[in-house]
């Protein structure tokens, strides 16, 4: 087994910020029965540790001078529990999303990373690579997009790989299509930090991830696939090329899976880390009160959820509400296609 990332070492917090209208969930399950739109700086850079207690957010505040509704740090590590709602700085912090989250360690380079799998995890995947490959006609095919350019390509066929999930279809969460997203991913693609990664199957693509990097940290953040594929696992095989090109890549520090769980996640993770959205809300009556409100439905939905996993009908309420989609399309939906930090 290799040795997990060390993300307890100090970087320097050089955040890079950009302005974006988040919309606070107030979600049931995958449901988001109403979204508040706050205008804040978003940024995923990290700060030189874990946060433990609230006076480890000063740094955020400090770096933090435009006149907006606040800012928010995404997927940060936290050492300790902390209050849902807390002051700091004058400030309002609030912590979503506040649970383990797997990543991998980037920086071990492909013969170690491959090595740390079990004989029969790799045996596993070679041989789904090599079902997928030979279906496909012999040759493996995939792509890398970089550039603006690439990237508007990607976008436009990723599109149509995401409309077909459950996901998009029940929940309206996929690959998102406004100019805003598209802007940014171009934006990020001029600086080098922008990755579209594209599967193809007899020359038509079948699956597809979009990644941003900040920083040290690689983030996976859409994904989805052709469900008629499912039988040759486009996403495995996918996810397999990829997480060699980024080990080789030696770029980035870590990638971080993001909140919730999947069987991908779990296989080419290296370790599990708490991990919690941090949003820093500027102290007016209007965010007081949409803090303790989506705190106390926070706490209302919780239980709720708990009941239903235990009671084991949560499973059976994903599955009906999959049938349900592919009844009504005549296919069965792409498995995965969510947005990794919604807030």
């Amino acid at each position: 087994m290799s040795t997990p990332p060390d993300l307890s070492q100090p970087l320097p917090f050089q955040p890079e910020w950009r302005t974006e209208v988040v919309r606070l969930a107030f979600s049931l399950g995958p449901y988001a029965l109403c979204r508040v739109p706050l205008r804040l700086q978003v940024t995923r850079a990290g700060l030189p540790g874990p946060v433990a207690q609230p006076a480890d957010l000063l740094p955020l505040v400090q770096a933090h001078t435009a006149p907006c509704d606040g800012c928010l740090l995404f997927g940060h590590r936290l050492g300790a529990d902390l209050p849902a709602v807390f002051g700091v700085g004058g400030w309002l912090a609030h912590v979503t999303d506040d649970g383990p989250q797997y990543v991998a360690d980037l920086t071990l380079g492909v013969d170690a990373y491959w090595a740390r799998f079990s004989g029969k995890t790799r045996s596993t995947l070679r041989r789904k690579v090599k079902a997928f490959t030979e279906a496909s006609g012999g040759h493996l095919a995939w792509r890398l997009c970089r550039t603006p350019d690439e990237l508007r390509e990607f976008h436009t066929l990723a599109q149509a790989l995401s409309r077909q999930s459950y996901q998009h279809k029940l929940f309206d969460h996929g690959l998102p299509s406004d100019g805003a997203f598209v802007a940014r991913t171009l934006d990020k693609a001029a600086r080098g930090d922008a990755w579209g990664c594209l599967l193809y199957f007899q020359g038509q693509p079948c699956a597809y991830f979009y990644l941003e990097g900040e920083g040290d940290v690689l983030g996976w953040d859409y994904v989805g696939y052709d469900s008629a594929l499912a039988r040759l696992s486009p996403g495995t095989v996918l996810m397999t090329v990829v997480m060699d090109t980024f080990q080789a890549l030696g770029r980035y520090r870590f990638m971080d899976f993001g909140s919730g769980e999947s069987q991908h996640k779990a296989v080419f993770s290296t370790d599990r880390v708490r991990m919690g959205s941090l949003f820093l809300l500027r102290p007016t009556p209007k965010h007081r009160l949409l803090l303790a409100a989506h705190r106390a439905f926070a706490t209302v939905v919780g239980g709720g959820m708990g009941w239903l996993k235990r009671s084991g009908l949560h499973q059976w309420l994903k599955k009906t509400l999959k049938r349900r989609v592919a009844g009504e399309t005549g296919n069965m939906p792409a498995a995965t296609s969510t947005p990794e930090r919604n807030p």
